[in-house]
This record gives structure tokens, C-alpha cells and sequence, in this order.
């Protein structure tokens, strides 16, 4: 379930009238009933033209997610509270502090998002505190008549800063000026024809410069100062909306008789930018490049670059991921690591693990790198990699205890269910000898990877035949499997600048870098899982490293 929350401090959704609302005295309510509150109309006796209230909550174009692609389920909180890393309705962190507001995440008016609710599939209680929009409207809302914009939505009272603001008119007559469709009045929450979130980022882009202008002039005319103003502005519309310096130069225009909005001609352009004007162009679209915004601000290239470094903005090139996770494999990541922490946290298990891949050895494993040289000197020559390199696949079986089994492919031959059904028969073997207690007692749990010869028919007999358990492993995700973040890891820096002649010297490479570790190696690598399933968890299932 989605929350939609108010962001601000101030009044939220009142359109410009020129005498306060009243609390609500006439018997009409425009909700039928359907809320816990009424919702009154104003002025007394007048109605808005014939609309459908629902209290449904209508998902339209603006809001963040799409309920029916959530295919997790309810939680299963019974003798415990819902909790980060236990509830699964908690994936993204907790809703709400303890006033049943968006708990805040940071300065600059961030929020929890998006917001999951414990819903009719959950087994927690209704006083549980992740159930908040559900419960339906908490405050007093007015459907009002303006002078010349049709109707619109108000608040009756004080709102605190991210409190639920679920009130959903479909299929609404109400209107701003054209009675035709609907829409929007003034600056209401954004629930006409249907719920979208309402954001500070949404409320800023409501106002543009000539519109936070005339507000400046506004408060000056209220006779209220520089720094009052700032903070008015900033508590409606988010922080940042204005700022004191600037808030300060329109007052002392003000003050000279000026009450013109518009800018002032300039010549030249100006050496100096506005930092939270620059942040916001640059936080708006982090792609943009320095000579764009050098254009859009009418400065120069250099201004720009030495701004950038005030606020402290550096260039970073994108980090390579295995793949683009979609949300599904994401959640799926997230449930996996999130219930495998669980498990070792009741009963460990990770003395019991048995990991497996495979890996391709390069013949040549050189590298093109940078080397310093004299001014006039010509680089050296490195040759061209060809496009089907010399290489051979190795397969290794390994536990925290210490190196199980290790085989080669022979040239030609492909990995198969039967050809890794046979790789796992010869392990086990090995196994018996090596880690006589774990066979017999304990039970061995293999982890691996999801690729095809290890999930055939084959390859599932022969795991069940000798008693094995699998450990759930969600797809795309090399980051929580020891062999590739452990093993191939050392293995990369130690093949590093080798070069191999023929398959032998390959084979004979790999049993050196065996040779060389010890037993706390292996237990190392297999300790970490923990760490990154946590790491998983935090990410939300994303990846981490």
C-alpha cells in the first residue's frame, strides 16, 4: 500500500482565498459517509456539480509504483512487532516514526520511499504502526468554491511535516477554470482524478522565479523580514525553495519603490553563480555536462568548474554491474539474503556449506597498461588480443574447512548435467575422506550458482541420491557466491601478467595458487557470506559492491 504524505509544515493544499476557513458547520458530506471524517463543502448551502467519490485508493499517472507488479507476500509478524530485516512489508527500512509520520531520512527533506504497508495478506495486528494510510482520512478537508477557478480542495487545520494526506476524488467535476475536465485548483494536493504523490521536488516545480517573487513581495508588504521570509517559503515548499541572500536583495529592491518581478538587464556574464541554484540544476540531471550548464546559467566554463568544486560535485564514471537487476530479481535477492540471515542467526549453517563454479584460465593474461617514458620516446608495442583466446575451464569444490576437488576440461568438451553430475559424485568422494563428520552427521549444504547443467534433472538425482541439501541462490548474482568474489578474485591477481604456453603450464599455474593458501583462506571467504547477505539486505537487493 502506498502513502501519500505531506511535506511541508505549513497549511497543505490551500488555494489563495481571501477569508479563513471555517470549520465545517452544514450537513452536507461529499464523501457520503465513506470516510471516518466528513469532508464539507463551502460556502454553506453550495454544492460542487455531481462527481463519484471513492475511498479507494486509484493508482493514475504521477505515482511512483504499480501495486498489482508487488509479488511479495504479507508479512508473517505474529509474536513479534514488524521490524527492518524480519518484515518483509519493511524491505525499504521503516514508514514511520512514532507520530505515524514519514520517518525522515536526512536533511533536505527526504523521506522513506516507497512506502509499504502491512496489509489484508499480513498476519501482524491493526494497532501494528506500518498501517497508517489505510486507516482513512485523519484530518479535516473542505471542498470550497473560488472567485474564478471553479472549485478546489483546502485544509481545515495544521498539518505535521509528513503526515498521510490519502483523500482520492475520481471521476471529479471539480475543475480550475475549465469546467470541462478535471483538475488541480491553486496549489491542492494532487488527488483529482486519482492519488499521486505529492513531493517537495513536485511542489518546487510548481512555482517558477516570477512566482517565489511575488511572494517575496508579499511578505515585504506584510512587513515581515528577510530571514522570515526564507523560512516561511522554505517550511511550504521545501528547503532550498529560497534563499536569505537572495531574499535580502529583492527586499532592499523593494524598498527603493521598485516592485518590478522581471530581471534586470545585464552585460557580460557574470563571474559568480548561485550554489543552490547550481546543486539543484545539477542534482536535477546528473548526465548534464559543464558546458550545458554554463549556457543555461549565461557564465563561463571556468565559473562553472570552480563552483562545482565549492559544493563539492566530482565527475564519476558508472560502476560495471553483472546485470540490471529488474525489481522482481531484486526483491528476490532481498527475501533470499534477508531469510539466509535468519536461518544462521537460529541455527549456523555455514560450516556446512560446499561452493562450487568454474572459471576460464587464459593462456595469456597480459594487460595494456600505462608506463612512464621520456617526452620524445615512442611507446612500446603490445599486441592486439584476438577474439577467441587460448584458455582452459578449471572446477573447484571448496568449504571453510579447506580445498575439496579441482578438475580440468579437456579441450572440445563442454560442461553437461551428466558431466557435472559425475564433477559432484567424484567430490563427494573426496569429501568422505577429507570431512568424514559432515558427511555423515551434519549433511553437506551445496551453493551454487543457477546456470543450466546445475539446476537439470541429472544434476538434481544425483544431489538427492547422496543426501545433499541445496541453498537457495537468487539468479544474477555472483556478489554472494564465495568462488567468484573470493577465490577468482586472488586468482585474477595472481595470474596477472603470466603467460602459458600450452594447457599444462595453465594447470600447473592453478596448482601453485592452490599451494599457496591456507586453510584460513578458504574459511575467510566462506565467514563473509554474512557480511554481504546483510549488505544485500541494506541495498534493498541491489547490487552492493
Amino acid at each position: 500500500m502506498f502513502a501519500e504524505a505531506a511535506k511541508t509544515t505549513r497549511p497543505c493544499g490551500m488555494a489563495e482565498f481571501k477569508e479563513k476557513p471555517e470549520a465545517p458547520t452544514e450537513q452536507l458530506d461529499v464523501a457520503c459517509g465513506q470516510e471516518n471524517l466528513p469532508v464539507g463543502a463551502w460556502p454553506p448551502g453550495a454544492a460542487p456539480a455531481p462527481f463519484q467519490y471513492t475511498p479507494d485508493h486509484v493508482v493514475g499517472p504521477g505515482a511512483d509504483i504499480d501495486p498489482t507488479q508487488i509479488t511479495f507476500p504479507g508479512c508473517i509478524c505474529v509474536k513479534t512487532p514488524c521490524l527492518p530485516g524480519t518484515c518483509s512489508c519493511l524491505r525499504h527500512g521503516e514508514n514511520y516514526d512514532d507520530n505515524s509520520c514519514l520517518r525522515d531520512i536526512g536533511s533536505g527533506g527526504k523521506y522513506a520511499e516507497p512506502v509499504f504497508e502491512c496489509n489484508v495478506l499480513c498476519q501482524c495486528s491493526d494497532h501494528c504502526r506500518n498501517r497508517v494510510v489505510q486507516k482513512g482520512l485523519q484530518f479535516h478537508f473542505q471542498v470550497f468554491k473560488t472567485h474564478k477557478k471553479g472549485w478546489g480542495l483546502r485544509t481545515l487545520e495544521f498539518i505535521s511535516k509528513g503526515s498521510s494526506l490519502y483523500c482520492p476524488l475520481e471521476k471529479s467535476n471539480i475543475s480550475c477554470g475549465n469546467e470541462k475536465e478535471p483538475s488541480m485548483c491553486g496549489s491542492a494536493p494532487s488527488v483529482f482524478p486519482s492519488c499521486k504523490r505529492l513531493t517537495l521536488e513536485t511542489m518546487k516545480m510548481m512555482l517558477d522565479k516570477k512566482q517565489i517573487r511575488a511572494i517575496f513581495l508579499f511578505e515585504f508588504k506584510m512587513g515581515r523580514k528577510a530571514a522570515e521570509t526564507t523560512r516561511n517559503i522554505n517550511n511550504a515548499f521545501g528547503p532550498g525553495t529560497a534563499n536569505e541572500r537572495t531574499v535580502q536583495w529583492w527586499f532592499k529592491k523593494f524598498c527603493k519603490g521598485d516592485e518590478s518581478l522581471e530581471d534586470e538587464e545585464r552585460s557580460g556574464r557574470p563571474s559568480e553563480v548561485d550554489n543552490d541554484q547550481l546543486r539543484a540544476i545539477i542534482e536535477a540531471d546528473p548526465l548534464t555536462t559543464t558546458r550545458e550548464v554554463a549556457e543555461e546559467l549565461n557564465v563561463n566554463h571556468s565559473t562553472v568548474v570552480r563552483h562545482l568544486k565549492q559544493i563539492g560535485k566530482v565527475k564519476k564514471l558508472d560502476k560495471w554491474v553483472p546485470h540490471e537487476l529488474t525489481e522482481n530479481q531484486k526483491n528476490r535477492r532481498f527475501e533470499v539474503s534477508s531469510s539466509l540471515i535468519l536461518r544462521n542467526h537460529n541455527e549456523p549453517f555455514l560450516d556446512r556449506i560446499v561452493t562450487c563454479d568454474e572459471k576460464w584460465i587464459l593462456y595469456d593474461n597480459r594487460r595494456r597498461s600505462a608506463q612512464w617514458l621520456d617526452q620524445e620516446e615512442a611507446p612500446k608495442h603490445f599486441p592486439k588480443p584476438i577474439l577467441h583466446p587460448k584458455k582452459v575451464m578449471v572446477t573447484i569444490w571448496w568449504s571453510a574447512a579447506g580445498l575439496i576437488h579441482y578438475s580440468f576440461l579437456n579441450p572440445g568438451e563442454t560442461i553437461t548435467s551428466e558431466k557435472y553430475a559425475q564433477e559432484i559424485d567424484e567430490m563427494h568422494q573426496k569429501l568422505q575422506r577429507l570431512q568424514l563428520a559432515l558427511v555423515n552427521r551434519k549433511g553437506p549444504i551445496l551453493l551454487h550458482d543457477n546456470a543450466r547443467p546445475h539446476v537439470a534433472q541429472p544434476t538434481l538425482q544425483k544431489l538427492n541420491e547422496l543426501g545433499y541439501e541445496v541453498l537457495p541462490h537468487p539468479p544474477y548474482s555472483p556478489d554472494l557466491l564465495p568462488t567468484n568474489y573470493h577465490v577468482f578474485k586472488h586468482l585474477n591477481n595472481f595470474l596477472q601478467g603470466k603467460r602459458f604456453h600450452n594447457q599444462q603450464d595453465a594447470e600447473n599455474a592453478f596448482q601453485e595458487f592452490v599451494k599457496s593458501r591456507s586453510t584460513d583462506f578458504y574459511a575467510t571467504g566462506i565467514n563473509q557470506l554474512i557480511s554481504r547477505w546483510q549488505k544485500c539486505v541494506d541495498c534493498n537487493g541491489s547490487y552492493f559492491d
